[in-house]
């Protein structure tokens, strides 16, 4: 069968779907983990009537939750605090995709504690990850070829993150861009099955309507916006800005992990301190804001992944209060006059403290004001650095849609106040900071506007949604080098590429390379052995090894000729000291972008490629590495 570019690889196809139904199913799982988690620890909140209490609860909660994920990371899973993507991208790039199950278990566990019990966080990073792992055993368990284990890796991911989000484009150029970064056929393909797979089983066991939205509710009013032309200058200031944010983002999280890596306690306790932290800031905001808990209660808007708040300051009639409440004391005045007076609570116009409480047409709305906007962006940067960098289990993805939505509001309510934009609603801006927080952070411009449109379903919004990702990716590319998740991966080792060049390179290991025989020497033998073997093999390299045939170390060409310089001192020279014991081996399962790494390290044309007992094999040259790399450039597909 050839299709697609496939040829005998038309079993992706089957896999493919069968990932995204599975990852459909632990992703819809996983999110009533979180439900179920936030209900049992502020549902305490609820049941208090002490005031003081519910505050010391408020501040305690985060810490708990962090003190139950640090014990569980420790003591159980026995496993390092993990953010979900990049640990998923490490696994791709250097293990073929195979996660162990174990890992989506815990992981879903510990971000389910983390979230639930306030800790600012979102849910797409162990989603991905979970989604992740649910490939890769589905992968592992129809016993497909390491060449495809990242592929179908990718596609529990996509599946996980689009079946959550309920956007199945988004979730499969995520993964395509940022993590495979591979936009080839047999990627595309499978990943794109496997995300609308996804979805549908999420929203079969959703059911009905609620199935059917995405996971941010907007307005029609939002929908059937009309873009003024000169509103697209705001919009350039506003990509810029969410640059910045983008970058002082990633660069807090990486400030945070390194600050609690030097601190000296137990490990499972620094993610209690880290949720302490957020539940201090909780206080604080909870006070400042004078949030009354003797009604409904909500948690802090930094608090956990912030969803209603996104979705509130994405409603038009959030950031008509003032209008709203003069509505409402006009219907209580012609309803006394009526002879129908409305009571106390209904004439009582919503306390703007109560922020966000109220609902009209479903979708949550509130006193969406300037200073708290800008307090909930900046809370929400310093609580997410500080739950997740102390160890707290959680993706970085839901926090930055939330930072852009903030700070896009704000940004808003700011032109209307100084008399920009008097008439339109800042919530187009709430939009668009979204796209660009995202993707300045993560580097993502396509999925971020994408994202976007799969959420509102329409063009009016999406050409300043573009400018604004796109400005705010270069603008962090400016400052920074890395993204949230590169600076992680090269923390861990992982340099990631920006061309396809470096896909082609991890998918090829050394034994797909036709190995060349060894030519060997003995450390004790006198220096002249080498310029018989020179002569006999055409030898420019090497291999010292001992009397087991185990790799001692490397002669190179260039100490050979330098040797040639000193005919009389040849004689009087063994070959073991001109041996080099730093230059490492290879194995026949390392990739060849790690062997191209090493050949940028070291002086040498020639690799020793041993077992796993050190006993040399052959060797690999650079020339037949960049051979096999030119011909798998050439491959279709």
């Amino acid at each position: 069968m050839v299709a697609a570019g496939f040829q005998r690889d038309w079993f992706l196809i089957p896999l493919a779907a069968l990932i995204g139904c599975f990852a459909g199913l632990v992703a819809t799982g996983f999110d009533h983990m979180v439900t179920t988690s936030s209900d049992f620890f502020f549902g305490k909140i609820d049941g208090t009537t002490n005031i003081t209490l519910r505050y010391a609860l408020l501040m305690t909660l985060p810490a708990i939750g962090g003190l139950l994920v640090g014990c569980i990371q420790q003591f159980i899973a026995r496993q390092k605090a993990s953010h979900g993507v990049p640990e998923v991208m490490v696994a791709m790039a250097r293990k073929h995709g195979d996660i162990p199950l174990k890992t989506g278990i815990f992981k879903a566990i510990n971000a389910s504690l983390t979230i639930g019990s306030g800790g600012s966080a979102g849910e797409e990073g162990p989603v991905i990850q979970i989604g992740a792992v649910a490939g890769s055993f589905i992968a592992r368990t129809a016993k497909v070829s390491r060449e495809h284990m990242a592929t179908l890796t990718g596609c529990g991911a996509a599946a996980g993150l689009a079946g959550i989000f309920n956007a199945p484009i988004s979730g499969a150029i995520f993964v395509l861009e940022v993590m495979l970064r591979d936009f080839s056929m047999k990627s595309f393909i499978p990943i794109m099955i496997a995300t609308v797979f996804g979805v549908t089983t999420s929203q079969l066991l959703l059911g009905g309507a609620e199935g059917g939205e995405a996971i941010f509710n907007v307005p029609a009013a939002l929908k059937d916006y009309d873009l003024q032309a000169i509103e697209i200058i705001p919009y350039l200031f506003l990509g810029i800005g969410c640059g910045l944010i983008g970058v002082i983002y990633a660069k807090g999280m990486g400030f945070t992990e390194n600050l609690f890596e030097k601190v000296k306690t137990a490990p499972f306790v620094k993610p209690a301190i880290g949720g302490l932290c957020v539940g201090l800031m909780g206080i604080v905001f909870a006070y400042s804001f004078h949030r009354p808990f003797d009604k409904v209660y909500e948690p802090p808007a930094f608090y956990s992944n912030g969803y209603p708040v996104v979705e509130a300051t994405l409603n038009p009639d959030s950031y008509r209060y003032e209008e709203y409440k003069a509505e409402l004391e006009k219907t209580a005045k012609a309803a006394e006059k009526a002879g129908k007076p409305l009571t106390a609570e209904e004439a009582t116009p919503v306390s703007p403290q109560e922020y966000p409480t109220v609902t009209t047409h479903n979708y949550p709305v509130g006193n969406v004001t300037l200073m708290l906007l800008l307090a909930a962006c900046f809370a929400k940067i310093v609580g997410t650095c500080l739950t997740l960098g102390s160890g707290g289990s959680g993706g970085i993805f839901a926090p930055s849609l939330f930072i852009g939505a903030t700070l896009g509001g704000a940004f808003g309510i700011a032109l209307q106040q100084i008399g920009i934009l008097p008439s339109a609603t800042p919530a187009p801006f709430a939009l668009a900071g979204m796209a660009g927080v995202l993707a300045g952070a993560v580097r993502c411009p396509l999925t971020a506007f994408l994202l976007v449109f799969e959420i509102t379903q329409d063009y009016k919004l999406i050409l300043p949604t573009m400018l604004v990702a796109v400005l705010a990716t270069l603008c962090a590319q400016f400052f920074v080098r890395d993204s949230i998740y590169t600076a992680q991966l090269r923390h861990l080792g992982l340099r990631m590429g920006s061309m396809s060049d470096m896909t082609v390179l991890r998918r090829l290991e050394v034994i797909d390379v036709p190995p060349v025989p060894a030519v060997v020497v003995n450390p004790n033998e006198p220096a002249t052995r080498l310029l018989e073997l020179a002569n006999t093999c055409a030898a420019t390299d090497f291999v010292v090894v001992d009397e087991n045939n185990k790799y001692l170390g490397m002669i190179i060409g260039h100490d050979v000729r330098t040797t040639l310089l000193q005919q009389e001192a040849i004689p009087l020279m063994i070959c073991g000291e001109l041996m080099h014991a730093e230059i490492p081996t290879i194995h026949h399962r390392d990739t060849l972008d790690l062997v191209l790494d090493k050949f940028s390290q070291y002086d040498t044309a020639t690799f020793a490629v041993t077992d796993q007992n050190n006993t040399v094999k052959g060797v690999l040259t650079r020339a037949r590495l960049l051979k096999k790399y030119q011909n798998a450039l050439d491959e279709p597909g």
